[in-house]
This record gives structure tokens, sequence and C-alpha cells, in this order.
């Protein structure tokens, strides 16, 4: 009967186990999201905004009066669109793909939703508060 060494099991189960301990995680959510998600880091100032299947993330946007930047992450498997209602600027994203737009806007609570055909319905709706 041959001896076999356990030692090169052990080696490869010791650099799994050291590769998986130097993954680092952050999440900067500003407490308005879940670390459920994690996206790519908004561009500059820009606002993130997270659409999934079937929703937006977070579903209450704040915003200071004047000029802003919304960058949209699509999280989600199938295309999706951040529509504030009453502005003409659409932001259309496919899966796992982000876009951006510059906004200008007057103080007030702004409806946002997703046009693409049953997603608004399916819960795909934000509110944009801006101050």
């Amino acid at each position: 009967m041959k001896k076999r060494s356990i030692i090169p099991a052990a080696l490869l189960a010791l650099t799994i186990g050291l590769s998986a301990c130097g993954e680092e995680r952050t999440s900067d959510d500003g407490g308005g999201g879940s670390d459920s998600t994690e996206a790519p880091a908004p561009s500059g100032d820009a606002i993130q905004v997270v659409a999934k299947e079937f929703a937006f993330d977070p579903t209450e946007i704040q915003v200071a009066a004047g000029e802003f930047t919304i960058d949209l992450v699509n999280q989600g498997a199938i295309e999706h669109n951040f529509t504030v209602e009453g502005v003409d600027t659409v932001i259309a994203t496919t899966a796992g793909q982000t876009a951006s737009a510059t906004y200008d806007l007057e103080p007030g609570t702004y409806r946002v939703i997703c046009t693409i055909a049953g997603h608004e319905a399916a819960g795909m709706v934000a509110s944009l508060v801006v101050g």
C-alpha cells in the first residue's frame, strides 16, 4: 500500500483560504441603500442610483437644487431607464452598464419611473427630492 502525503492538499486549502481572506469589500451607501448590492463608485460628485428587476435603489433620491448628475448603474439582467416625469432627459442602460445625465431642476419632489413596458407597474418607481 502506497502512502499519500496530505501536505499538497493542506497547502491548497491554505492557499484558497488566504485568497478569500485577502478580498476587501467596502460599501458606502450613505445610509440610504442596502449592503446587499455593490455597484461601481459614482463618477465625481454624481448621485448613484442602481436599477435592477424591478426597483431603483435608493427609492428616495435627495439632491440640492441646481445642477447635479445621476449615474444610473444597471445591475439587472435587462434594459432599464431613469425617467423624471415632466423632464425631457432620460437615462437608459443595458444590463451591466452605467449611464449618466446632468439635470438642473427647481426645488420640489419629482416622480421617477422606468418607462419600459411593465417596469413601472412592477415597482420601478422612486422620488427625486430637490431641495
